[in-house]
Order: C-alpha cells, then sequence, then structure tokens
C-alpha cells in the first residue's frame, strides 16, 4: 500500500464525511491499520501468510479503535477479510482490536456508538423477528445491487469533478428538510432507535439517505457503507414496526429499529456474525436481545443468499 496515496485517501474520506457527505467513514481507519500493519510486517520479514494475517488484523483493529468496539473489530478481520476461523487467526485478531480499543480511549469516548435503553425481551419482538427478517434482507439486496450499479458508473477521470459538486449540492437541499441524512449515517440511526420524529417523517429521511449515499457512491467520493446501511435499516426496522404496533401494540419502539439495522448490516456486510456484534457493541445491548437479533438476521441473510446467488447463476 503506498504510503502517501494511501494517507490522503484516508483524510479525504475524513473531510469529505465532515462536511456531510453521506458515506461512512469506518473505512479510513481501516486502511491506515492495513498499512502500518503491511509495513511492520514488511520490516519483520514475516511470511506471506503471516502478513496476510498481520494487515487483515490491522484493518480489524482500526474498526475496533474508531468505534469502540473490540469483539466486532477482530471477528470482522477473522470472518470478512481473512474468511478463516484458527487460532492462527483468531487469537492475533482478538489481540490487536482489544489494544486498538484500549489505546483509543485516551482520545476517543467510551461510551456506546447510539444510547439506546436495555430493551426486554418479550413475545411480540421475537414474532416481529420472525416476520420482518425477509423483509429487511430483500430490501438490503435491493440497496447492495444499487450501491455496486453506482460504483460501476463513477465519474472517470475529469467528469468527478462536474458530477461531484452536482450530487453534494443536491444532497445539501434535501439534508434542509432532512438534515439527518448528512454524514456518515449516526444521527439518522440514533433518531430512529428512539424514535424522536413521528414514523413517517424517518421513512422519508430514510428513503433521502438512500438515495444520498448511493448518490454520493456513484459520484465518485470514496468511504464505506457500514453506518449508512445501519441507519437505513433502522429507518427501515423502525417503520415497519410502526405497521406491527397497530396490530399487536406494546413492545418499545426502539426494539424494531435495532433488530432492522442489525438485518440490514448483516446483508450488505455479507456477515452475520460481524453484524450481531457490531450492532451489540454500538448499542451496549444485553444478551435478552441475542435471540430476536439472531432470528431476524438469519431470516434477511437466508432471502440475501437466495437472491444473490440466483444474480449470479442467472435465475434472478
Amino acid at each position: 500500500m503506498p504510503a502517501v496515496v494511501t494517507l490522503l485517501n484516508a483524510a479525504l474520506q475524513v473531510i469529505i464525511v465532515g462536511l456531510g457527505a453521506s458515506i461512512g467513514r469506518e473505512v479510513a481507519p481501516r486502511e491506515i491499520a492495513a498499512w502500518w500493519a503491511s509495513w511492520l510486517s514488511e520490516r519483520a520479514g514475516v511470511s506471506a501468510r503471516e502478513r496476510r494475517i498481520l494487515v487483515a488484523c490491522g484493518a480489524g483493529a482500526g474498526l475496533a479503535a474508531v468505534y469502540n468496539v473490540p469483539f466486532g473489530g477482530a471477528v470482522f478481520a477473522v470472518e470478512i477479510l481473512l474468511a478463516e476461523i484458527s487460532f492462527a487467526t483468531v487469537l492475533p485478531a482478538l489481540a490487536t482490536s482489544a489494544i486498538g480499543a484500549l489505546v483509543a480511549r485516551l482520545v476517543v469516548p467510551a461510551n456506546p456508538l447510539y444510547l439506546v435503553h436495555q430493551i426486554p425481551l418479550r413475545p411480540q419482538i421475537v414474532v416481529w423477528a420472525i416476520l420482518a427478517g425477509p423483509i429487511i434482507g430483500f430490501a438490503a439486496v435491493g440497496f447492495v445491487r444499487l450501491t455496486r450499479f453506482a460504483q460501476n458508473h463513477r465519474p472517470q477521470s475529469w467528469g468527478i469533478l462536474i458530477v461531484m459538486p452536482l450530487v453534494f449540492a443536491a444532497v445539501g437541499v434535501v439534508s434542509l428538510w432532512l438534515p439527518a441524512i448528512l454524514g456518515n449515517g449516526r444521527s439518522l440511526g440514533q433518531l430512529a432507535l428512539t424514535a424522536t420524529l413521528p414514523v413517517v417523517v424517518i421513512l422519508l429521511t430514510t428513503v433521502a439517505k438512500t438515495a444520498a449515499t448511493v448518490g454520493t457512491i456513484g459520484a465518485g467520493a470514496a468511504g464505506g457503507t457500514l453506518t449508512p446501511s445501519f441507519a437505513i435499516g433502522a429507518g427501515l426496522g423502525l417503520t415497519l414496526g410502526g405497521v406491527w404496533e397497530l396490530v399487536w401494540p406494546g413492545e418499545p419502539v426502539a426494539a424494531f429499529a435495532l433488530l432492522g439495522a442489525a438485518a440490514f448490516l448483516a446483508v450488505t456486510m455479507r456477515a452475520p456474525l460481524t453484524a450481531l456484534l457490531l450492532v451489540m457493541e454500538f448499542t451496549n445491548q444485553g444478551p435478552d436481545m441475542l435471540a430476536p437479533i439472531m432470528l431476524c438476521i438469519a431470516g434477511a441473510v437466508a432471502v440475501g443468499y437466495v437472491l444473490e446467488r440466483g444474480r449470479f447463476t442467472g435465475v434472478a
């Protein structure tokens, strides 16, 4: 990884998110951490396999540090980057992510990324998780295909100088009425988890956030979709939960947003374990919500697998 290009790319990602671009900022710390791990591995003279493991663990530690998610960062490295569960991958992943998160606490707040009350387990949420999981999975596949299309049709060369300002200006205009679409999605996620706005407004913001994120990627901006996916999933979950409340009332609305975020994130990342742990650490939820989140993720990922499998085999 070239040092200057990597650092400039990471800095640009942070700057555009700070200016309001609708895209995630989690790629920047992962890239810098991976570059640093690569540099250290080269100086240490380790084997190619060891270097691959250390670079992946570095990227996981970068994610763990910036969001204070040590377990999620470790599983991200093992499940997504390495796709291998063994002592050779799990032990360094756990160690590096733990160290990264502890060191980052010197400058990064140790509070959960999203402030949510502890949600009790009730029968309503279990039934909803089973029914809503496939719907959320279908929507997540649509989002993945939109972002893939946008990425494949990004402007080349000087065209970005025209397209990106136009897209960013459009996002800015929409944000005059729906300000939560700005940034990496944290504001929308928090609004959905606390339901501080009417469900209709959350739904409109979620749709606008989806369009803004796809447009930002299509304009050529660099960044991730982790926190935007969390926000969109939370907004979709809250909307579906609002309908469910008319049928079976009594469940805290934050539960629907939480499950929706986890299921949507699991499909977009293609990593159910990482999504599960990230959501639990993002919101500091207890074990009561593990079972319904797992059920919702299972339904969403199953639908996502079938649709994506059909796409690549010519069925869909």
